[in-house]
């Protein structure tokens, strides 16, 4: 995933000047309400994708929490934060850390912010800052079902207990850092629930999704702003 749209350069950048936010952002992009099933031939695979497109159509904005796991090899423990992801199709998307450092990234149609702790916040236009343009349109053409781009990245297998799936990495530049990524869906609103991110070097990251609140009316300041009203 990394790749389709960051060399190695540019994920450096990007890790720089977002700390804590990169890894979070860059597979969000995976799960983001729709996954499709590029190369299989799986019937039951296809159906359950298809299933979960239909839920997706259904969901013009929601909110929901949450809970960040890096479980690196070096730690006894892993490193936790937890926060509040808050979209609007189909331009708006607030991903928001609140523990235990605040953070938050916001993408508001061609303009977007980054913010950190108690420091001013970074403005960026998508047209002068070919990094976040290159993040921004790549998340958007997949919400909007643009998925062309990914069907020569991974396998992807419909797990056993039918509510989720497994992708693995088939380009070599993918798969020499990440193993296998796994998503679980909600079985009755096919919502993701937990995304697991398995690295080549033993290290895998967890990102679990709840108390999800689908079409609801959200305010406008969550995407021009960094702290809330």
């Amino acid at each position: 995933m990394i790749y389709l749209f960051l060399n190695e350069s540019r994920l450096v950048h990007v890790a720089r000047t977002v700390p804590g936010l990169t890894v979070t952002i860059v597979f969000l992009l995976l799960i983001l309400l729709q996954v499709p099933a590029l190369g299989s031939e799986s019937q039951d695979l296809d159906r359950f994708l298809e299933k979960v497109e239909r839920k997706s159509s259904e969901i013009q904005s929601f909110t929901c929490n949450f809970r960040q796991e890096r479980h690196l090899s070096i730690f006894t423990r892993p490193v936790i934060f937890e926060g509040e992801l808050f979209l609007v199709r189909p331009s708006q998307l607030r991903w928001e850390f609140l523990r235990p450092v605040p953070s938050v990234m916001i993408f508001n149609g061609s303009k977007g912010m980054r913010c950190s702790g108690k420091s001013e916040p970074q403005q960026f236009d998508l047209a002068t800052n070919p990094v976040m343009k290159m993040v921004s349109s790549q998340l958007w053409n997949w919400m909007d079902g643009s998925y062309g781009k990914m069907q020569d990245a991974y396998r992807i297998e419909l797990a056993a207990a039918g509510t989720g799936i497994r992708l693995q990495p088939i380009d070599e530049r993918l798969a020499r850092a990440i193993a296998e990524i796994r998503i679980d869906f909600e079985p009755v609103t096919l919502q993701p629930e937990k995304v697991e991110i398995f690295e080549q070097g033993g290290d895998r990251t967890v990102i679990s999704f709840s108390s999800y609140l689908p079409n609801i009316s959200l305010d406008e300041s969550l995407f021009t702003r960094c702290l809330r009203q």
